[in-house]
């Protein structure tokens, strides 16, 4: 007989590990960026955006994506995510956006079929 794994509730507190385990998954991806961030040699990242697609641009390159990537976009008081799929997102701290550039982002995510949480 083969190991296969295998999702369940035993115990009553599956649930539980998945509500603790996702956030932190995040919380590893983003000290992570923090961290990548502060070794470039010119630590500034831009971001653009219009109707049809948004932009990053660092030190370390440049990618533009329609906005129909974004899956989701979640909404932290001081920080938003946009994610790309389980595993991939761009962080934008708020601070850096314009209440104009918000309503965009916001905008373009939910026409492209994203949600916002």
């Amino acid at each position: 007989m083969k190991n296969r794994f295998k999702l369940s509730n035993s115990g009553g507190n599956g649930h539980w590990a998945w509500v603790r385990d996702v956030p932190s998954v995040y919380v590893v991806h983003y000290r992570d960026l923090l961290a990548k961030f502060r070794d470039l040699k010119e630590s500034k990242a831009t971001f653009h955006a219009d109707d049809s697609s948004f932009t990053f641009e660092s030190g370390i390159g440049k990618t533009t994506l329609h906005w129909a990537a974004v899956k989701e976009l979640w909404k932290f008081q001081d920080v938003w995510l946009l994610l790309f799929s389980k595993a991939s997102f761009s962080t934008l701290p708020v601070a850096n956006l314009s209440p104009e550039l918000q309503r965009l982002i916001v905008g373009s995510v939910t026409a492209a079929g994203g949600r916002i949480l």
